[in-house]
């Protein structure tokens, strides 16, 4: 028992230490997700909308800065 609970230490340290894993084969399809295609598609649409509405913002509304 007490080696099954160095082992889940040591896991979760390792785990800690680097969260993102790679992947040792991706899927056939390429994809991880297929269902979050659409919705990557939308988040990437709607900054680019909001980028574009304020860069307007910007032209009309004077900022000032400070240091």
């Amino acid at each position: 028992m007490k080696v099954l609970i160095q082992r889940a230490k040591e896991y979760k340290e390792a785990r800690k230490a680097q969260p993102c894993r790679m992947l040792e084969e991706p899927p056939d399809n390429g994809l991880l997700v297929p269902e979050l295609v659409e919705v990557a598609h939308q988040v990437y649409r709607a900054r680019q909308s909001v980028l574009f509405g304020l860069s307007k913002l910007l032209q009309v509304v004077h900022v000032q800065r400070c240091r």
